[in-house]
């Protein structure tokens, strides 16, 4: 099980330690949830000065709603738009093949992917490229004979709303990009997707709020129901994501 070793009643380290060597045989679990998830739960609770809740405990939130949703023979995950790669790493750190791809970050002149690699040292696969044509061609990369488990797309559809087009450049038509999320949805289990609104940075005006996202999807055929709303650091906006299927 795992203990969190507290210094000034502050978190500072995790012992993972195994405690299975004691029995002849290997113990019953006591619980359905990994150690990982208490982990997690633990850092999801935490706040920054005054109250506020800085970014880290905003992505752990989301994965833990991730995880709850995910099939429970999830093996393989793919994060398109992955950023920094915090999601890849912690799919990676609960033993699932997990690869992420960006196009560099939203920063100018920003590496995201080189980023990555120095803050998850081979924890897992990072790649920098176009995500459509990364997605289109992925079954080869992911390790195993079939698509992938699970995708994510978090906070990247908006931007491929705005910088690229199917085999050409300039922006996704509204058609284009809902388009965009069906196929991703065909090459997985369960996508995971949440998006900016209008007035919450690349959010696209005729994007308002949960309704129109739902109508959106059910248009192109998509089953979608949200799995929480999470509100965004330093903006005075949130972000649901929803769990898609085919």
């Amino acid at each position: 099980e795992a203990n969190i070793v507290l210094r000034d009643g502050k978190a500072w380290a995790v012992d993972w330690q195994d405690a299975s060597w004691m029995y002849d045989e290997m113990p019953l679990q006591r619980t359905p949830m990994a150690d990982g998830h208490f982990l997690w739960r633990f850092v999801a609770g935490t706040t920054g000065d005054r109250e506020i809740m800085p970014d880290v405990p905003r992505v752990v939130r989301r994965w833990q709603a991730v995880r709850t949703h995910m099939p429970p023979n999830a093996y393989s995950l793919v994060d398109l738009g992955c950023f920094q790669g915090d999601f890849v790493a912690m799919a990676a750190a609960e033993g699932m093949d997990a690869i992420g791809v960006d196009q560099g970050g939203f920063r100018t002149g920003e590496d995201s992917i080189a980023i990555a690699h120095e803050l998850w040292p081979g924890m897992a696969n990072f790649h920098k490229g176009d995500l459509i044509q990364w997605r289109d061609n992925m079954r080869p990369m992911i390790h195993t004979p079939e698509d992938p488990d699970v995708i994510l797309l978090f906070s990247t559809w908006a931007y491929l709303l705005q910088d690229c087009a199917f085999g050409s450049p300039g922006p996704l038509t509204r058609a284009e990009g809902w388009e965009f999320i069906r196929q991703t949805a065909q090459r997985c289990q369960v996508l995971f997707f949440e998006t900016q609104y209008a007035g919450d940075g690349p959010g696209p005006p005729w994007l308002k709020d949960d309704n129109d996202v739902r109508a959106g999807l059910q248009a192109v055929g998509l089953q979608c129901y949200p799995i929480g709303t999470f509100p965004v650091t330093g903006r005075p906006a949130s972000r649901t994501v929803w769990k898609v299927t085919i």
